[in-house]
């Protein structure tokens, strides 16, 4: 079965769910459908193959976990073969709790997210296609409970204006746990968090890569 009047293409084969092309809004409603379809098919070891994808809407994360959770309730196992882009999307949303998270090829280009203590550490250029990645990382940054909360982007030489956006949510998600946030950004970073006002946000400072935050006065 080929549904191919939506940007994504959904190609049902026996136990497995091919999933190729550009996602959409409007890909993401079919996208639960075909999930679901899949179990229906009886097999118990059921693969989605989304390799061809290099980006995921988070609703489209949202339908692998319910989809996975209702597997399981059906006992069949679940495999997600992705490319690392979206792999890493998966892994920081839980969803390699639920099934086993196969990444496969080369990912240029891409980002790493390490959390230690109060400090997240992102390095490499963020792409478009790490939006719910930098989300999920920041979400899990907030989650510690820190009073003082660090995101490190020393090494971080390019973001994108649906960034800005990402950074702005984790800022009032930690205000409202009574946490501040330091954010370490390279001069073209800063320069667009500055331009973005994200300064003015609660509690958030921002200072320059390589300035201790000590030396910061706070506002």
């Amino acid at each position: 079965m080929t549904a191919e009047s939506w940007r994504a293409e959904f190609v049902l084969e026996g136990n497995r769910l091919t999933v190729r092309g550009e996602v959409g809004l409007k890909d993401e409603a079919r996208y639960a459908e075909v999930l679901f379809e899949l179990i229906e098919t009886g097999s118990k070891e059921l693969v989605i193959d989304i390799t061809g994808l290099d980006y995921v809407t988070s609703a489209y994360v949202g339908s692998m976990c319910l989809f996975a959770r209702a597997a399981k309730q059906a006992e069949r196992s679940v495999q997600v073969i992705a490319s690392p882009s979206v792999g890493r999307i998966l892994t920081m949303t839980g969803l390699d709790k639920l099934a086993e998270v196969r990444i496969e090829g080369e990912g240029p280009g891409s980002v790493e997210y390490a959390i230690d203590g109060n400090t997240l550490v992102v390095r490499g250029n963020v792409f478009d296609d790490e939006v719910v990645a930098l989300q999920a990382a920041a979400r899990k940054l907030v989650e510690t409970k820190h009073r003082d909360l660090v995101i490190d982007m020393s090494r971080v030489v390019r973001i994108r204006g649906s960034h800005l956006g990402a950074l702005a949510v984790a800022v009032a998600d930690a205000e409202q746990e009574g946490s501040s946030v330091t954010i370490i950004a390279t001069k073209p970073v800063q320069s667009l968090l500055d331009t973005a006002k994200l300064g003015s946000l609660g509690k958030v400072r921002i200072i320059p890569a390589g300035q201790p935050a000590e030396e910061v006065e706070k506002d």
